[in-house]
């Protein structure tokens, strides 16, 4: 809730491994909302419980949480576009378990994201919205979740990349 306006409540999913969940709702439902909960980023209070992997992780740190396995590529994408687009990769691998697999996750950004390879030293503030996108889906990758939660994964996107490359 924001102050006195609940922009979700009484929610109630579980997510299996290999799962794929999609939320729907007009704009202001609480989609963003919810998301950002659940990767302790929400500006408003949140009440209940989250759980990731037997643990509740409602109260933790986002990074605490991004090291337990939960990433998420918000809206704004949360790019930084004054590095080069592998600076911006590597940081998603901060983590000591996605360290791990960094040069694993690198490959399968690359495979997801061709044009990422040729692009890799670009200054990230000189590309198009949907490579910014790439850009931003590919970092959460980098940081080894085994949730990966995406708020508008094809926005900035045109309709045949939204198909080829998150379709």
């Amino acid at each position: 809730r924001y102050g006195q306006h609940v922009a979700c409540s009484d929610i109630s999913l579980q997510v299996k491994p290999g799962e794929i969940v999609v939320i729907l709702g007009a704009n202001g439902a609480g989609k963003s909302t919810l998301l950002k909960a659940m990767a302790g980023i929400s500006e408003g209070h949140v009440e209940g419980s989250i759980t990731l992997s037997g643990r509740n992780i409602l109260g933790a740190d986002a990074n605490d949480i991004v090291d337990l396995g939960l990433a998420l590529v918000p809206e704004n994408r949360g790019i930084f576009a004054n590095l080069s687009v592998i600076e911006n990769l590597r940081l998603g691998a901060y983590t000591d378990r996605a360290r791990k697999r960094e040069t694993a996750n690198l490959a399968l950004v690359h495979g997801l994201f061709p044009k990422l390879v040729e692009r890799e030293n670009q200054m990230v503030r000189t590309m198009s919205g949907g490579e910014r996108q790439m850009v931003a889906i590919g970092r959460a990758i980098m940081s080894a979740p085994s949730i990966l939660l995406l708020d508008e994964p094809s926005l900035g996107l045109s309709p045949l990349l939204s198909k080829e490359q998150l379709g």
